[in-house]
Formats: structure tokens, sequence, C-alpha cells
């Protein structure tokens, strides 16, 4: 045995050491180099002819001088055909390729860093390549409040169209409990994202591609509330607990309801609710030969339901002196489509003189009442002014709008 070992080569054939004087002997010779040979064919050899029997530790590390880049299991400065085991930290200055599923248990403490892309809004993701899936484990632990844990596999050309698809992983800790968040995709990618300083957890979205990732939000939940991009569906019921608006209108500070926007947004859609309004107006009484000396007016008020307008019209205790011909009052809030023809009921005291039944007509496209009288058998006819003092009219109904 040439080796003790411990990795000392010893000299241990008959006839060593010599001394001076010592007549040369074949066999003690040819031992002597039968033991060498035995030796040195033990050894490794730096131009790799031979292969290791045993795991070798190496006190100082490994270092290598080889500057190519590993694309597979057999390129780069260390090739195994088996697994590795690291029993300290492991450090990858550039790429870290992963062919395979990929498995982290028992972490603990924090991951310095981010794999894949610095910030998940925007970035290169060249980092981290991938065709495997990558198993998150059930509990972490932290040694600090709000330290980030960020996990992230992102394979650039995962297929043979060049699309990428990334699982991102990403926790923080409140200093009390454990917050994870996860997601993964395939083309079309969604991540989670959570700032403690914020308090927003994101739901962000990248269009599959090649290259450059650019993520945008798709829902942010926030302290003062959910703000979606796209598309916000529901299977069951849904409840809010004060006003929702639509058409990006600014909810309501008060009440509980629907909030629409002031300008209104029609919809083609015969079932869809694209407005809805309260408020009020000033109408105003005339006649078709002559006006009242002083304007008559009276706040009115109205209500507006997709294009349904409903009105009430009210003059109390009003002088109309000077007004004469056919009874009009102007001023309805929305003017009225053509070829909806309205008809709205009315009572008069001491206003108005006709024969047969008064009633207010909202012609096309006319923001204003005419008011005629119908008789059996006869045509209408106009209801004209009888002016005066303490005259009284009061109208209401409804119409449709454009």
């Amino acid at each position: 045995m040439s080796y003790n070992g411990s990795g000392t080569f010893n000299i241990n054939t008959a006839g060593q050491p010599v001394v001076t004087g010592t007549v040369i002997s074949s066999t003690a010779f040819n031992a002597l180099t039968a033991d060498l040979g035995t030796g040195l064919s033990t050894a490794l050899t730096k131009d790799g002819q031979t292969v290791a029997t045993a795991r070798i530790p190496f006190a100082q590390g490994i270092n290598s001088s080889l500057v190519t880049d590993a694309t597979s299991t057999t390129t780069g400065s260390i090739i195994t055909a088996g697994g590795v085991g690291i029993a300290k930290a492991l450090y990858v200055g550039t790429t870290l390729n992963v062919t395979g599923a990929s498995t982290l248990a028992g972490i603990t403490g924090t991951f310095n860093g981010t794999v894949g892309a610095t910030t998940p809004s925007t970035g290169a993701f060249t980092t981290l390549s991938a065709t495997g899936a990558l198993t998150a484990p059930s509990s972490y632990s932290w040694t600090a409040a709000n330290t980030p844990i960020v996990v992230g596999l992102s394979a650039l050309n995962y297929n043979s169209s060049g699309i990428y698809s990334k699982y991102s992983f990403n926790a923080y800790h409140n200093g009390t409990n454990d917050i994870y968040m996860s997601g993964s995709g395939y083309g079309a990618t969604q991540i989670f994202s959570y700032s403690p300083g914020s308090g927003n957890l994101k739901i962000q979205t990248a269009v599959g591609g090649t290259g450059t990732i650019t993520w945008v939000d798709t829902a942010v939940f926030s302290p003062t509330g959910l703000a979606v991009t796209g598309t916000l569906s529901a299977t069951t019921t849904g409840k809010v607990g004060t006003t929702l608006g639509v058409g990006a209108a600014t909810p309501s500070a008060s009440g509980a309801g629907i909030t629409f926007p002031a300008t209104q947004s029609a919809s083609t859609d015969a079932n869809t609710l694209d407005d809805y309004e309260e408020g009020t107006f000033t109408a105003t009484l005339t006649g078709s030969t002559t006006n009242p000396t002083t304007p008559v007016t009276a706040t009115s008020a109205y209500t507006k339901t997709g294009n349904v307008v409903n009105f009430k019209i009210s003059f109390e205790n009003v002088n109309t002196t000077g007004a004469a011909g056919q009874i009009i009052i102007t001023g309805l809030p929305f003017t009225p489509a053509n070829g909806y023809r309205a008809i709205a009921p009315c009572v008069f005291y001491s206003i108005a003189t006709f024969t047969g039944a008064p009633i207010g007509m909202i012609d096309n496209n006319l923001a204003s009442i005419y008011f005629y009288s119908s008789q059996s058998l006869l045509s209408w006819s106009n209801v004209t002014h009888n002016a005066g003092t303490t005259r009284y009219l009061s109208v209401s109904g409804f119409y449709t709008t454009t």
C-alpha cells in the first residue's frame, strides 16, 4: 500500500531505504518501481485521464480559470453526472439555469436580492431560465419585520414559439404574522406583490412575448379601496357597503348607491342602464302672443333614468298680467327625442281659458310644454292665458330624451 490512508505516500517495499554500499538488487528495485507505479496510478492526473474512486475533500475549495458559461449538463467549470450536495450557502454570480423540477424546503432567514428583474414593474428577465416547476415551501421564518422574500422563475423562449412565463412567490413579514402571495402563468402571466409601506397589494399582468417584460396593474388593493383595470365579474351575489362609481365616476361620499359620470356615456345595449341624475331646473311660463309683463318662473324638479326624464312643475300664486295666446312652459332640462311625443296631465286655477279637457304636450325636439284641450269629435284647441294675479298651474309627467 503506497498511501497510508491520510494522503501520505510511503515507500514500504523490502530493501528500503537503501544505505551507502548496498548492492543493487533487481528484486528490491523492481518492488520499488512497482510501488511507485501503484502510487502514481492512484493519483489524479491534470489532463483528466483518471477518475476519482472516492469523494475528495477540498480544504480551501475549488478554483477554476474556465470562464465559459454552462449551457447544459456537459459544459461549465464543474460537471457531475450525479447530484450536488451543498452544506453551506450557494452563490451564483450570473445566470442560474435549472432544467426539471426544483423544490425549496426548510428555508430560514432571507433571500438577498431578487431573482429575475429588480422590480416587478419593468425588466428584462434574463437572469434566470427554467422549464420546470417551482415548489414553494409551506412556511418561512424571518429575522426582522418587513424583510422581503422574493422567489421567481422566468423562462424566456419557453417553447418553440418564443413565449415566456413566470412563477413568482412574494412574501412579507409584518412583525406578527407571515403574509404569503403567489402567482403563476404561461404566456399571459400574473404576479402578486405587496408593499408594507403603502399597504398596497397588486395583481399585475404581462402579455406573453420575448425580451423586455412590462407589468401592468390589473388590480390594486389599497387601504382606501380596490382599483381594477379591465372587467370585474362575479359568479355569485356581490355587496357594496356605500357607493359604487361606474364609467370612471368618483363614488359619492354620502349615502349608498350607484354614481354615474356627470356626462352620460351612452350605451347601445338595450339592457344597460347608462345614466341616472336628479336635479332642478328653471321653468318659465310664456304665451304664444305675448309673455307676462314680469317674467314668471318656477324652480322645478327632475329625475333622469337612462333616457327617460320625469319632471314636476308648479306655478303657485303667480302674476301673469300681460300674457296672451297659448300657454307654453319652456326650459325642460333635456331635449325630447324625435318621434316620442309625450302627454303630461295638468291642473289649472284661474290661469287659463279652454273648452274640454286640458292636457300638456311635449313635442319632438322641443324642450317646452304646449297646452291643448280636446273635445269629442273635435280637433285640438289651444289652452290660452287668462292673465291676472293669483294664478296657479301644475303639470308633471315624463318624456324620452336622446
